[in-house]
């Protein structure tokens, strides 16, 4: 079953029907369709590695990373035949490339009419039935944690990760969207703690870890 239809399209129609419903819901029902695994969203907030980690995870660089907020699209990853499909801005469909460098260009900040929802198959280092979502970074300033992972929960994520970094480590905003998750995600919640610097020891990582276990009882 294709699932490629355009929801502002199918809003329109089934408004004109005398059905109501808004186009994010269709949004969501289709990212729902094509993510039929068990889906995992890696969160966290802006610049802590989420991109770098979920790289690393399925062992190609899909996901573009930099010192400065990169990821600007929710990017759905999973192993199968090699394929790639986007949607833009103004809620365009299309196919993408599937080597792991256009790809990845595809779905940056610094392409016109941006990639905003994407979906990526291919020779990745994930089971077969599972599917890995990269988000974009919460900035801390205008973050409402709440909103923002109940949209990506309604997008098809069961489960999440969030990622925290050393440093700074487990900062206040880093515990409130780790809380939001917590009463989220219906298949539950795991942090990672990762170092962003080279002179981060494992005992500073062990140090958040714990600190994060006594605080909010995870295991990190």
């Amino acid at each position: 079953m294709s699932t490629d239809w355009n929801a502002a399209h199918t809003a329109t129609v089934l408004h004109q029907l005398g059905v109501s419903v808004d186009e994010e819901t269709l949004r969501n029902s289709q990212r729902r369709l094509r993510r039929a695994n068990a889906s995992v969203a890696v969160i966290g907030l802006v610049g802590r590695g989420k991109s770098t980690f979920v790289n690393q995870l399925v062992g190609l660089d899909l996901c573009a990373v930099s010192a400065r907020p990169e990821t600007a699209a929710v990017v759905g990853i999973e192993h199968g035949e090699p394929a790639a499909h986007g949607r833009t801005a103004d809620g365009e469909l299309g196919e993408l490339p599937t080597a792991p460098g256009e790809f990845r260009a595809a779905v940056s900040r610094e392409v016109q009419n941006r990639i905003v929802d994407a979906t990526y198959s291919g020779d990745v280092a994930l089971p077969s039935g599972l599917t890995l979502i990269d988000t974009p970074g919460v900035g801390e300033a205008s973050m409402d944690a709440e909103q923002v992972i109940a949209s990506w929960a309604a997008a098809g994520a069961d489960a999440a990760v969030v990622v925290i970094s050393v440093p700074p480590g487990a900062a206040a905003s880093d515990m409130a969207l780790l809380d939001a998750a917590r009463g989220t995600f219906p298949l539950g919640v795991m942090t990672v703690v990762k170092a962003t610097a080279s002179s981060v020891s494992s005992d500073d990582l062990t140090q958040v870890a714990d600190h994060l276990g006594a605080d909010r009882g995870l295991a990190a």
